[in-house]
């Protein structure tokens, strides 16, 4: 399984290899798109705030970030099919049609993200660490897998303690336990993300 790529914020150029940036060339996930053929490809990201920021979770600011999502869940080529919304990060399932869209659209999130979370925290600057982490998912059970994860993560970490119910049902700050309206994420286009997971469903999935 490939690693997790890290990808800059802001995005930079379009696209290729820059000096010093990301993993090393045999761990990048191929920039599809640059030949003018579509791909649409799935993504499990994860981005860190920084450590002075209060917890996503508390009230005021899981408004905000909820906000942000309801803006920022649909761009060109690039969507958000899922997310959960941790003390001190977010995870999102993610569709791009290349690496630059998936960057562009996590820049467009983070921005939106870093004004509401400054502005109820009253400070400025970074709220996000530079870059955020992606893993393309290639397969039903990688799919399969990180919908798991993101959905359930407040669960995932009992789990792996042998602790809690292993069928418990979805993180209450992620998008699958939140109200329909207004929308926050956009449906999958992806064969993966849309039908090919559910071949290849964990045992532990309830729902």
């Amino acid at each position: 399984m490939k690693k997790p790529v890290q990808l800059p914020f802001p995005p930079r150029g379009r696209g290729g290899a820059r000096p010093g940036a990301g993993r090393p060339r045999g761990d990048r996930i191929s920039h599809h798109g640059r030949e003018g053929v579509d791909h649409l490809v799935p993504y499990h990201a994860t981005w860190h705030v920084q450590e002075d920021i209060r917890s996503l979770r508390g009230g005021k600011l899981f408004r905000q970030v909820r906000e942000s999502f309801r803006r920022c869940h649909e761009r060109d080529g690039f969507r958000i099919v899922g997310f959960s919304v941790q003390s001190n990060h977010l995870h999102a399932l993610v569709e791009a049609d290349s690496v630059e869209q998936l960057s562009r659209g996590m820049q467009g999130l983070g921005v939106s993200l870093a004004k509401r979370i400054n502005a109820v925290s009253g400070r400025r600057g970074h709220a996000f660490d530079d870059r955020f982490f992606a893993r393309a998912l290639r397969t039903p059970r990688e799919v399969a897998n990180a919908r798991d994860y993101v959905l359930r993560n407040c669960h995932v970490h009992d789990r792996r303690m042998g602790v809690g119910d292993p069928f418990a049902g979805y993180d209450p700050f992620s998008s699958a336990a939140l109200p329909p309206e207004p929308a926050l994420t956009s449906p999958a286009r992806s064969w993966l993300l849309a039908v090919g997971w559910q071949k290849a469903r964990p045992l532990r999935l309830s729902g």
